[in-house]
């Protein structure tokens, strides 16, 4: 078997900004790497400004774009190119002279040029004004060549007009959808009326008069006739097709609700996806064993239950289709819907109510029975009309318990009803909505608007309404735009909400690949065969830092370039003051503790000399840490060149070098 193909990377859907560091002329690709065809887009400046042939130490990565990864993705890159292209040449063409360009020179610089003339001496006749002339180009070409800022600030241009066009291509596209869709059922209702009528006869009669008049005119008549007939043929026969489909759906429809509730159910508990990928399994099947031995002829069986599954999977997408029209629908939530919601809500509401009055007149009868209980205990009479009296209050409340539960029910039994009437109404949206998502597929299905572009004539009205149909949309979301240098992104005065900006990280004469990840430190990789547990050499920034940790020192986040010695102000010695002029300090033993209002004073202090010294410190032990470094890896290394060179013994394990330079 062959390798596993790559994946092809649409091609528009990266841009890339290459940049000369010496002239900030800016070239664009949609590639990484560029040849000398790229250097088409410069210019013609003259022979000492135009350069033959294209030089790689010269032209750095600026910018990369990576467009969304949708079907209009690389669309939307072509035309970012184009644009990109169309603004710099216009940068090019329309300029404005600077101050510098427009300033006369005084008279003292007249007569410094001048002498200059005189003393340079040779045979070349040249006067001032040539000289200022030869300046004034030179500060135009530079101009017209230096467009890295006019670079950054297009492209943050051509991205926020991208945005506002996709959305009105956007709403334009749904408003052109909406007008055909609602034509397009007008039309096939009006032919399912009409073939109810008796159309369909009559239009079979038409096709076959229209076959007997082209049989005639194949033998007397002229092409353009028959032409014109066969087109009228073509025409006529795809509506008698639509007709016939129009009509066989609102047959079909009315009596299959109940399979149509049960497609709707199934596509709520996902069954479409999992019919989806079944059928795209089955397809995928036999191009991966096509060049397999093994590969049988399918049974009409096979054939037979897969055509069944398409149709079924058609029928569950219907279906859908009619969930989605009917939630949206505001007949659906405003109509018999809301009536039965507001039902349901006054019956929840009784039921709670009923609830709360059940368990308060079953309060009421313990009560009773408790005071009943303990009147019949008693044995003087008042007690025992007393008891009589408790009794009769028991059976009242038991009575009115046994009426609140009664109601209880009726309203569980409301509620139930209230929700089946729900259920009705949803059906009732559903079905016809179905209907509407069938006679659309089928609209759809003999539209020649919606076909392959590739099976659409070059021009024409058809063509047309297709491009306008398959317009691009394009959008700023998943745009990320990886930057040589971040902080020239500040070139252009905003950008849209949604762009992303990236490090393009450390990068040559071509921007990284697409999904490598950004390389912060080249070091870091530019040895490949190093062992595990090797460790780079530490910088000078990372033995400052290491210092600054051994040293106790921390930066305060209020006031940055500031630190203390967290060390010497727990034990009480303040950096830059002597212990005997700390105030409010106790002496205990040999240790001095320095009061916290005293290092509070400290922090909050400013003290510019103080951090000097400390840097200075730091950068003297770093200085004298890599000296030192220095002159044991170089000794070590003499020692090992003259163990090799006489074949000395191995040193011991113990021992060091201890020479090293003073500092």
């Amino acid at each position: 078997m062959s390798a596993i193909q790559k994946e092809i990377v649409p091609h528009g859907r990266f841009v890339y900004a290459f940049c000369n560091v010496r002239t900030n002329q800016v070239l664009y690709s949609l590639s990484r790497t560029l040849d000398n065809t790229a250097l088409k887009q410069l210019p013609d400046l003259g022979a000492n400004h135009t350069p033959p042939q294209l030089r790689k130490d010269l032209w750095r990565p600026l910018y990369s774009v990576e467009l969304p990864a949708t079907p209009h993705g690389a669309k939307q890159g072509i035309h970012a190119l184009r644009k990109l292209r169309e603004y710099r040449k216009l940068h090019e063409l329309s300029w404005e002279q600077t101050a510098m360009m427009t300033r006369n020179m005084t008279d003292k610089e007249i007569e410094r040029e001048k002498k200059k003339l005189e003393d340079r001496g040779g045979s070349k006749k040249e006067t001032v004004y040539d000289i200022m002339k030869r300046q004034k180009h030179k500060m135009k070409l530079k101009m017209v060549m230096d467009q890295k800022a006019n670079s950054i600030a297009d492209l943050a241009a051509v991205l926020t007009e991208q945005e506002e066009l996709g959305a009105t291509t956007a709403e334009a596209k749904q408003k052109h959808a909406d007008e055909w869709r609602t034509r397009s059922l007008e039309e096939m209702e009006r032919l399912a009326q009409e073939a109810d009528n008796g159309s369909i006869e009559k239009i079979e009669t038409q096709i076959e008069e229209l076959c007997k008049t082209l049989q005639e005119l194949r033998q007397h008549g002229t092409e353009g006739r028959r032409g014109k007939l066969k087109k009228q043929i073509v025409v006529t026969r795809q509506q008698l097709q639509k007709m016939r489909r129009a009509a066989q759906v609102a047959k079909e429809v009315p009596p299959a609700s109940l399979e149509i509730e049960r497609l709707a159910q199934e596509v709520k508990n996902g069954g479409l996806e999992t019919l989806s990928n079944q059928i795209a399994e089955r397809r995928g099947r036999p191009k991966e064993r096509k060049n397999s031995a093994e590969v049988e002829e399918p049974t009409a069986e096979a054939e037979e239950s897969f055509e069944e599954a398409e149709q079924r999977h058609e029928r569950m997408q219907w279906a859908a289709k009619a969930v989605e029209e009917a939630k949206a629908n505001p007949a659906y939530i405003e109509g018999a819907a809301t009536e039965a919601a507001d039902a349901a809500d006054t019956a929840e509401a009784a039921l709670a109510a009923s609830a709360v009055e059940a368990a308060s007149a079953r309060e009421t009868a313990s009560a009773a029975e408790a005071k009943a209980e303990s009147a019949s205990e008693a044995a003087s009479a008042e007690k025992a009309a007393l008891a009589k009296e408790a009794a009769r209050e028991v059976a009242v409340a038991r009575d009115a318990a046994v009426a609140r539960e009664a109601a209880l029910a009726r309203d569980a039994a409301l509620a139930r009803e209230t929700a089946s009437a729900r259920e009705a109404a949803s059906s009732e949206q559903l079905l016809p909505a179905y209907k509407r998502a069938k006679m659309l597929w089928y609209a759809e299905k003999f539209d020649p608007i919606k076909r392959d572009p590739e099976y659409l004539p070059k021009r024409g009205w058809v063509r047309r309404e297709a491009e306008r149909w398959n317009r691009p949309v394009y959008t700023s979301k998943g745009i990320t735009v990886k930057w040589a240098n971040i902080t020239d992104a500040e070139y252009a005065a905003s950008w849209p909400d949604a762009v992303q900006h990236e490090r393009m990280g450390y990068t040559t004469r071509s921007p990284p690949l697409v999904d490598t990840e950004t390389v912060a430190e080249f070091r870091a990789l530019s040895w490949k065969g190093r062992r595990e547990n090797f460790q780079l050499d530490e910088t000078t920034a990372e033995k400052v830092e290491r210092l600054r940790a051994e040293m106790g020192l921390q930066a305060r986040v209020d006031k940055p370039w500031k630190f203390v010695e967290a060390q010497e102000i727990e034990s009480g010695f303040l950096p830059g003051r002597d212990p005997s002029d700390v105030e409010a300090a106790e002496v205990e033993g040999e240790e001095l503790e320095a009061a916290p209002e005293v290092a509070e004073e400290f922090v909050e202090e400013e003290d510019p000399e103080r951090l000097q010294k400390i840097q200075e410190e730091i950068l003297g032990r770093v200085r004298q840490m890599a000296s030192k470094e220095s002159w044991d890896k170089r000794a070590n290394q003499d020692l090992k060149k003259a163990k090799n060179k006489f074949k000395l013994a191995p040193l011991p394990v113990d021992a060091t070098v201890d020479q090293q330079p003073t500092v």
